[in-house]
């Protein structure tokens, strides 16, 4: 459980590395020059967050749903994420999904906006991705009709006049609608936005195929949001999956541009028989490219693959994602801003232990309470 005086440490950790911090973090603004004052603040401390000894950890869906500890699941409750349930706190960074959000019913809708205020009132970081649904067809995106066809479903969705674009300009419509109502006394929220992640895997309609079609589909959605719907307070994160590149050229195969990315991301889950260091060299690439471009790095997504319903070992937070993160010879914690992990979904599909009692919640508590990881009120992010 987290102790009274940890947070006061923490706090200490992040005024000592704000003193040395780099010249490159110093020069660095958001890509949108006309970014919310708490945004640049929020940009500003995800860049401090990268280089000093500890990162933000947080969850996808966080305080939206989790389970019981019955293994059935609750959602929408205030207060509530099973990391705070087993460790006491809240997570400092809550995930959420627009495509969840923009198929709901008006109820769930009304109150997921909520949760995401009460986060951003509590000092939570949010960010949202989005599974858009492939533009052709309306089924998930992992359908992916019109992927390898000429033109692409990524070239219609981005051609004026076709039924994709349509869609896709209908739903960035409804992202900017769910943005303008995150405010507070008029003052947007900031939000990490991170769309068509994985692009450099096969598996959504978005992924594996032509750079140039990738990234006229993000720079498109890029200036749709911040110059036709007129947002501001997004930081976009680029973040493909760990698992498909081994350099830092591979990792930047389908970058949009420097003028077009504010954070560079991971997403990487290893089995149980993976070595811990393809975490090291995946984020040590996404870190030479971000430092080198005055850019924040982070493990946008990290766990076991599969969920630890399936792994016999009781230290695996510990043992796995904390070993790799303090390898004395490539430490992640002054690389990486934070670290995310997935969403607890049934009692055979979770990534972190969910009531108090459960075989791996002492392990879990025992990482959650290391002086590196910072979780709700360690950490100021909006100051």
């Amino acid at each position: 459980m987290h102790m009274t005086l940890r947070p006061l440490a923490a706090l200490a950790k992040i005024a000592a590395a704000v003193i040395a911090i780099p010249a490159f973090a110093l020069a660095a603004f958001p890509i949108d020059g006309s970014a919310s004052g708490l945004t640049q603040i929020l940009y500003q401390n995800l860049l401090d967050y990268t280089t000093l000894d500890a990162a933000v950890f947080g969850q996808q869906f966080a305080t939206w749903k989790g389970l019981n500890a019955d293994g059935t699941t609750w959602q929408g409750n205030a207060n509530r994420s099973d990391i705070k349930t087993v460790t006491g706190t809240h997570p400092g960074i809550s995930g959420w999904n627009f495509d969840t959000y923009l198929y709901a019913s008006n109820t769930q809708r009304s109150t997921m906006r909520q949760r995401m205020l009460d986060d951003f009132a509590r000092g939570m970081i949010l960010t949202i991705h989005w599974e858009m649904r492939n533009p052709l067809t309306g089924e998930d995106s992992k359908d992916r009709t019109g992927a390898g066809d000429n033109p692409s479903v990524l070239v219609l969705a981005v051609t004026t006049g076709e039924a994709a674009n349509a869609k896709l300009n209908s739903d960035l419509d409804a992202l900017a609608t769910l943005l303008g109502q995150l405010a507070v006394n008029g003052e947007p929220v900031p939000v990490i936005f991170r769309p068509y992640h994985e692009m450099n895997g096969d598996w959504f309609w978005w992924g594996g195929g032509v750079p140039s079609e990738f990234t006229a589909l993000w720079n498109y959605t890029l200036t749709y949001l911040r110059d036709t719907k007129g947002v501001h307070q997004l930081l976009y994160c680029y973040a493909p999956s760990g698992n498909q590149f081994a350099s830092k050229a591979e990792y930047l195969t389908y970058w949009p541009g420097n003028a077009k990315a504010d954070i560079c991301g991971v997403d990487q889950y290893l089995k149980d028989t993976d070595p811990i260091s393809k975490w090291n060299d995946s984020l040590g690439y996404a870190y030479q490219a971000a430092s080198g471009r005055g850019k924040p790095a982070a493990f946008t997504e990290i766990g076991r693959s599969g969920g630890l319903a399936g792994t016999t070992n009781p230290a695996w937070w510990t043992s796995r994602v904390l070993a790799a993160f303090s390898d004395s010879s490539r430490p992640l914690w002054t690389k990486c801003a934070y670290l995310m992990t997935w969403t607890n979904q049934t009692a055979s599909s979770y990534w972190v232990p969910y009531y108090t009692g459960h075989a791996q919640a002492a392990d879990f508590q025992s990482f959650a309470s290391d002086s590196h990881v910072l979780l709700q009120g360690d950490f100021t992010p909006y100051q």
